[in-house]
């Protein structure tokens, strides 16, 4: 098992698990990465697809025995494409997704579109005015990637144009018929507290000191809690 698929499970069984406060039937993770986040949900008995624009060390049956039988599925597939999902998901999860695209509203309209009718789409990222909102840490190289607010390096060209702000994802959400069930604010959040051994802590401040922020969305008009 690869070191960073690992994290992704801790994160998913200690952290995401415990706060969306219900086990889903049917799991989404559009974005899987490495498959952590799916194989969490899997090994709790959901049923799980996970998909990535581009191909990732997936998990083998060696592994995690997971092949199509198993309620696993790992794949490729562009996520700003609406056909693909197969609907009548639970729970569907954006881990740090939509900052890296530039078609926020297609991500999101199509999470909608394969949401079962009492669904949850839960959605993080480190809001971009944020002194890590362009992922320096993990794109850069040497100790200087530790730098607050280091957004405008060359490297992180992409990050600047399609970093998200809370309001602008809240404002999204909204357009796309999307409504805030909860949400939460991180000066340091879960998986950096994992990945680097920190105390995790909670926001106090505006976007300047929230790190991580997380959120829980409905389709507008499921009134349940």
């Amino acid at each position: 098992m690869s070191a960073y698929r690992a994290m992704q499970e801790v994160w998913a069984r200690d952290w995401l698990m415990p706060w969306i406060g219900f086990h889903p039937g049917r799991v989404l993770d559009l974005g899987c990465g490495d498959g952590g986040v799916a194989v969490a949900f899997w090994r709790r008995g959901s049923r799980v697809d996970g998909h990535d624009i581009t191909e990732h060390d997936w998990p083998v049956e060696s592994d995690v025995d997971a092949c199509p039988d198993s309620g696993l599925i790992l794949c490729q597939w562009d996520i700003r494409e609406s056909d693909g999902g197969g609907g009548d998901y639970d729970l569907i999860v954006l881990r740090d997704v939509l900052e890296h695209t530039g078609r926020k509203a297609d991500v999101l309209a199509n999470a909608r579109q394969n949401l079962a009718s009492d669904g949850r789409i839960f959605v993080s990222f480190p809001p971009y005015w944020s002194p890590y909102g362009g992922h320096q840490q993990s794109e850069l190289r040497g100790w200087w990637r530790f730098l607050p607010w280091l957004h405008r390096h060359p490297q992180l060209r992409h990050i600047r144009e399609t970093g998200l702000t809370m309001r602008h994802f809240e404002s999204l959400a909204r357009d796309c018929g999307l409504r805030v069930v909860k949400k939460r604010s991180f000066l340091v959040r879960p998986f950096v507290s994992i990945r680097y051994g920190l105390p995790c802590i909670a926001g106090r401040g505006g976007e300047l000191f929230t790190g991580g922020a997380w959120y829980l969305l409905a389709e507008e008009g499921d009134d349940a809690d």
